[in-house]
């Protein structure tokens, strides 16, 4: 039998005491002003332990209405709601409540939009307020959640009538202005080491190898503690038990997206998790060389259309700062790491790939240098490399051969910014310098000394 209660939090308990500190003013009777709020977060962040705790944990007064409404999955080709979906979602909102009845039933688009404001007029009239928790984590969620907003959402936010949670994997799109301005976006993180170490009830050190593996998703932590019931401590798993870990993760994950990632999608996904970032040449360059060249995978519009799905199952991303895409950063180590131990040679293959990429986009291409010279350093950085090529040495020869002038007394003064910012601020390249012992201030200083003895000399 499947239990009802809700899986143990160990994160995201400020959000959660926010949210309940919200419900405690409006049996007071004061609506907050950011009366919306919009949990968003990957695949496996605990979306859904979070709704149902406020669910379960929340004691109302029988002047206040809970909505828990699900989004129903529209067909890919959907560009609005279909009548039968509208009659479900009102059935779900009259269900909430013996009092809201829809009258007449539906028989056209028009009626049923009329028996949704119909709704929303029913509890404002009985000054009845509403918490408001609905599961936005579907396909096809922006064209049915506009249809809510729009004749449910904004007639209760206009009047006071409401405070809500909507739970999605990106951020919603608020298409009025009225909801717009009193909504407010959380988005959830993955736990830290240390809360990590709290789930699994491991001291730091032994949290950390499982750390390395799930990075801190709480789905994949959960697996990781089933497996620690019949496994030695962490610090004696074999890389067998690893690549079986991430067997499990990748399946659980896969279960969630459903069955619109294809094989060819997955293919595509687990190549592209190996990179941190990719444009479509560089995309076109591993898919053809990891998942088979076909006449279609040779062609851009192609693997557009490919991106453009990954993009609406929420697994990739557009990054505006280097005008890319981006498989959202958890899934991408998670699914990186997942190759790395499950097919080592796929995984040293395509980290060749995109090296030899990156040196010739530096090689040819004048623009964004420090964009591809970090890439190009990272990718080299992942995989151990003898002493004598560690990161400053390494560094110190990019920078010397791409950003100075031949004669060393010019250098390209706004790449080097960049690339001083991109040092400091990326994510992924701290954990990788750990293991040389250094970290980017140190090559960041050490930039700045060597390049000014260079152009003094």
């Amino acid at each position: 039998m499947v239990s009802n209660k809700p899986a143990r939090l160990v994160a995201h308990t400020a959000e959660l005491d926010q949210l309940h500190e919200r419900l405690d003013n409006l049996q007071r009777g004061a609506v907050p002003l950011r009366c919306l709020v919009n949990l968003c977060g990957v695949y496996g962040i605990g979306k859904r332990t979070l709704l149902t705790h406020l669910d379960q944990r929340t004691l109302l007064p029988d002047d206040i209405v809970k909505l828990r409404l699900a989004l129903p999955i529209l067909p890919p080709s959907a560009r609005f709601v279909p009548l039968a979906l509208k009659q479900a979602l009102l059935d779900q909102i009259a269900a909430c409540h013996p009092a809201l009845t829809i009258s007449p039933a539906p028989i056209n688009d028009l009626n049923a939009d009329a028996a949704l404001t119909g709704l929303a007029g029913q509890l404002i009239e009985q000054s009845t307020c509403c918490l408001f928790l609905l599961d936005a984590t579907v396909r096809g969620t922006p064209i049915a959640f506009n249809w809510l907003e729009r004749g449910l959402l904004l007639p209760l936010v206009r009047t006071d009538h409401v405070i809500a949670t909507i739970i999605s994997r990106s951020p919603l799109r608020w298409r009025e202005f009225d909801t717009r301005r009193r909504a407010e976006i959380m988005v959830l993180a993955p736990l830290s080491l240390e809360e990590t170490a709290l789930h699994l009830q491991l001291s730091i050190p032994e949290a950390e190898i499982i750390y390395g593996l799930t990075s801190g998703l709480p789905l994949a932590n959960e697996l990781a503690l089933q497996m620690q019931a019949y496994l030695p401590v962490p610090s004696e798993w074999e890389t067998g038990h690893k690549a079986d870990l991430m067997d499990q993760i990748l399946d659980a994950l896969y279960q969630l997206v459903g069955p619109d990632l294809s094989p060819v999608l997955q293919c595509a996904l687990e190549v592209l998790s190996v990179v941190r970032e990719f444009s479509v040449p560089l995309m076109q360059r591993l898919i053809q060389h990891t998942c088979g060249t076909t006449s279609e995978t040779a062609r851009q519009t192609f693997l557009l259309l490919m991106v453009k799905q990954l993009q609406e199952l929420d697994l990739v991303i557009w990054d505006q700062a280097s005008l890319s895409y981006r498989v959202a950063p958890t899934l991408r180590r998670i699914i990186g790491t997942y190759v790395r131990y499950t097919d080592p040679e796929r995984y040293e293959a395509i980290r060749q790939l995109v090296t030899d990429y990156y040196r010739q986009m530096l090689d040819e291409v004048l623009v964004s240098r420090h964009i591809h010279l970090v890439e190009f350093l990272w990718h080299l950085l992942d995989t151990p490399i003898p002493s004598e090529h560690r990161p400053a040495h390494l560094l110190r020869g990019l920078v010397t051969r791409y950003l100075v002038s031949p004669d060393g007394r010019q250098i390209d003064d706004e790449e080097m910014s960049q690339l001083q910012m991109y040092l400091v601020t990326d994510p992924d390249l701290p954990a990788v310098l750990r293991r040389y012992g250094t970290h980017s201030q140190e090559l960041v200083a050490m930039l700045e000394a060597q390049l000014s003895n260079d152009v003094a000399a």
